[in-house]
């Protein structure tokens, strides 16, 4: 990946694609059993960031086939019950609107809100005193929220954004 500026990444598609789906190792990061520590997590997510800088390039090609592959395999090897979906997560949920595959981002819509919902939750549970060493954390977890809602407004059909939308209000008005 090379970095044209700060808004634009250009990606070379042919060999990025041959290096991330046949020659890259993850190294059994989709099995349980391994451990993940704080490095590790950070660069797992990066390398499915990877993924979907090159899906994105892929469908702006109009390959969508390949893309799907992509997106798919990064689901394979870098899985979300191992690495969590985090705020970047969503890119490829928009990814998979693009190819029209809405049930597979709607699911990844879903688990980043679950996840920002249960936080939320937590949050509103403790008592003011011990609410203010979270803060950041509460304006963090809206914001994924409200990202996961307007993606989901915008491309996946208002599924994911009617089933949290009561939500998104009451935690705004706390």
């Amino acid at each position: 990946v090379e970095q044209q500026d700060s808004t634009r990444t250009n990606v070379n598609t042919e060999k990025m694609y041959v290096n991330m789906m046949t020659k890259f190792k993850f190294g059994g990061i989709e099995n349980p059993k391994v451990y993940i520590d704080d490095n590790i997590m950070r660069m797992c997510q990066t390398h499915r960031i990877q993924f979907i800088y090159l899906a994105e390039d892929l469908i702006n090609q109009g390959d969508t086939v390949r893309a799907k592959k992509v997106l798919d395999y990064a689901n394979k090897v870098i899985p979300a019950a191992t690495v969590p979906y985090d705020y970047s997560s969503s890119m490829m949920a928009l990814e998979y609107f693009r190819i029209g595959l809405n049930d597979k981002g709607n699911a990844i819509l879903d688990a980043i809100a679950k996840n920002s919902v249960e936080y939320l939750q937590w949050f509103a549970s403790l008592k003011p005193s011990q609410q203010m060493t979270e803060g950041n954390q509460i304006g963090q977890n809206m914001a994924v929220l409200n990202q996961v809602m307007q993606i989901s407004n915008q491309s996946g059909g208002k599924t994911i954004f009617n089933k949290y939308l009561k939500t998104f209000e009451t935690f705004a008005m706390m």
